[in-house]
């Protein structure tokens, strides 16, 4: 056991040192973002879990903090009624990252937004939504990064509170900002 404890201490340290040399985050860069997942419902709720896509826009203020703008769709129906439904969030997060110029660079982001649920184009329902949730990219080069997030989202509907789940991968393409190498 204690031989395992060391080998994935080690791991990390390497992993850590071997992506120090890498850009990472730039400060004052813009980024686009397309993403893919799943989006799970509160179990209150009655909707399937299914397939999210979208898109999300940002701006890196330093290394460590920046904001995003989103917009996501999920094509869902109703698990009793099996009315369909096509869901939409859209919203801003604040994101603080950690390691910034390193290659594999860990975040945290909370934001507020909207969720809109319109059933078979008949009835539609928008609340307010708050979520937050960790996220981790990893830079294949300056301008382009893998990344993952996991986001637990809070909205309050007929003075009920959900608690949904979403859980993407994507790729980001950030340009602009200033060179870190430079920046130092």
């Amino acid at each position: 056991m204690k031989k395992i404890h060391h080998l994935i201490i080690n791991l990390f340290i390497l992993g850590i040192a071997s992506t120090a040399g890498a850009m990472g985050i730039q400060p004052g860069s813009l980024n686009i973002s397309g993403i893919v997942g799943g989006y799970t419902f509160d179990s209150d709720e009655r909707i399937k879990t299914r397939p999210v896509s979208g898109i999300r826009a940002g701006y890196n203020f330093n290394r460590n903090f920046g904001v995003e703008v989103l917009s996501n769709y999920v094509y869902t129906e109703n698990k009793s009624t099996l009315e369909n439904a096509n869901v939409y969030r859209y919203g801003a997060d604040f994101l603080m990252h950690f390691l910034p110029d390193t290659r594999l660079v860990p975040f945290v982001a909370a934001g507020v937004g909207f969720i809109t649920v319109d059933w078979d184009n008949q009835r539609t329902d928008t609340s307010g939504a708050f979520n937050y949730g960790p996220g981790i990219k990893y830079f294949l080069n300056d301008n382009f990064a893998l990344r993952g997030d996991l986001r637990h989202i809070i909205l309050r509907n007929n003075d009920r509170t959900f608690n949904n789940v979403e859980y993407t991968v994507g790729i980001t393409y950030q340009f602009g900002g200033m060179n870190q190498r430079s920046w130092r």
